[in-house]
């Protein structure tokens, strides 16, 4: 999903797309009559100084921008109501604004503002087809209250934002348990958030996600495993990457069972044991499907060796103490 924006301006090359790369120096917008024909339009690294006040986009489903020289302008009002059938938009910039006016796109099934200020998130809420929603690398001033109204959305990407420092977690109590279609669920902080307690998830937003059946991949940092509520499980969760980061590395054991868990990825846990490999009440392994798991960056094959070995063996290699037996 990351990659998504690049992907899809690759891809445009019917007669029906116009893409503009930053190796061709487009300086100013094109004939917006001629524009009016597109579905889709990429323009990325250009040097466009300015948008324009308006645009009657009446075909227009797809719109990528990145890194142009107005990105960190407003878009006029006038361009956004001109793009009533679009689904899906995406404006990576160096800390653009989130405009109020963006809830006029009521069409919407993809956003994605990356890299963004965002100062008020009302308009959000008038997104009600959205699906996928990323914000990943943005700063936000006041808590997202609004995507609680997204209730079709099945991925959200808030991985790198950072939150006003009167808040606990990037999204507010009551609202992941209102997202119950999603499936993909992106939270990991900023590397300068990672040890502090921007991005870490308190107990009651774990509780939350029992709102999220459908939930298959999820990242976290969390500051205390042992406020999970015994018999949590995530039975659909195929990829989980978490940390506890350095200041809360605490000794935990999690007994749960994973059926569906692919790939685990850990970052910073070594007073951890991850999982238990057997469940004592019934003698199945908690993990059947898992093969391998990445731990600070090394991927190791499993082989059915148990994971809380795996870990201690990891650690032990280099010269850091591990959870004992």
């Amino acid at each position: 999903m990351h990659d998504v924006v690049c992907h899809v301006a690759k891809s445009m090359t019917s007669e029906m797309y116009f893409v503009k790369a930053g190796g061709e120096k487009l300086e100013e917008w094109p004939n917006i009559e001629n524009l009016k024909r597109y579905t889709a339009i990429s323009i990325m690294q250009n040097q466009i100084p300015e948008y324009p006040a308006s645009w009657d986009g009446p075909n227009l489903q797809t719109l990528l921008l990145r890194d142009n020289s107005n990105s960190q302008l407003p878009m006029p009002e006038g361009v956004l109501k001109g793009m009533k059938t679009l689904k899906v938009l995406a404006n990576i910039s160096a800390y653009g604004n989130l405009e109020l006016a963006i809830g006029h796109l009521t069409n919407l099934r993809t956003l994605i503002l990356q890299d963004y200020i965002v100062r008020d998130t009302n308009a959000l809420g008038e997104l009600k087809l959205l699906e996928i929603l990323s914000f990943k690398g943005s700063r936000f001033t006041v808590p997202p209250y609004a995507i609680r109204n997204l209730t079709s959305l099945k991925l959200v990407d808030l991985e790198n934002c950072s939150h006003p420092p009167h808040t606990d977690s990037i999204l507010p109590f009551n609202v992941i348990s209102k997202l119950s279609k999603v499936q993909e669920l992106y939270m990991w902080p900023s590397r300068t958030s990672l040890f502090d307690r921007f991005g870490v998830f308190e107990w009651f937003s774990i509780t939350e996600l029992k709102s999220l059946p459908r939930l298959t991949a999820f990242t976290i940092v969390i500051n205390n495993f042992n406020r999970i509520p015994e018999g949590f499980s995530f039975p659909n969760l195929k990829v989980f990457k978490m940390s506890t980061g350095e200041g809360f590395c605490t000794d935990c054991t999690l007994t749960f069972k994973w059926p569906s868990l692919e790939k685990v990825e850990v970052a910073l846990c070594p007073q951890m044991q991850m999982f238990t490999a057997v469940v004592a009440s019934d003698g199945d392994s908690s993990t059947p499907k898992l093969k391998m798991i990445k731990v600070d960056g090394v991927n190791i094959m499993l082989d059915g060796t148990d994971i809380n070995r795996v870990m201690q063996g990891h650690y032990r290699g280099k010269g850091t103490a591990g959870p004992s037996n």
